[in-house]
């Protein structure tokens, strides 16, 4: 059993390393930043639903469009930055609202585009 767990830990500890970006992880964004014009505005809302749903608006930070922090950029990221511009939701987690690094360990936003598009 002993042996067994120390397989998982040392294959996951592997495909962690893996999965990793090296230049994701060094990228400075403002949280919600999607289009990185500087302030988060409505605009950045509509460039969520542009890259989930007709795969244009690519973030160069892909993390700047995970408004919510949750590791994936997905429609409540949208839902989330509306809410909190008509005021009537918190503000983005850091870095927000001055440029940084997540701060947040094990973010699963992917760097590639979704092959879909």
């Amino acid at each position: 059993m002993r042996r067994l767990r120390w397989i998982f830990k040392f294959w996951g500890c592997f495909f962690f390393l893996l999965a990793v970006d090296p230049l994701q992880a060094q990228c400075r964004f403002v949280r919600g930043d999607m289009n990185g014009t500087g302030p988060v505005d409505l605009a950045d809302a509509v460039d969520i639903l542009a890259y989930l749903y007709i795969g244009e608006s690519v973030p160069t930070c892909p993390d700047a469009a995970d408004a919510n922090d949750n590791g994936v950029v997905d429609l409540g990221d949208y839902i989330y930055l509306t809410r909190w511009m008509f005021g009537n939701g918190p503000p983005p987690p850091a870095p927000f609202p001055t440029a940084g690094t997540d701060p947040t360990p094990g973010s699963t936003v992917p760097a590639e585009r979704d092959a879909r598009f």
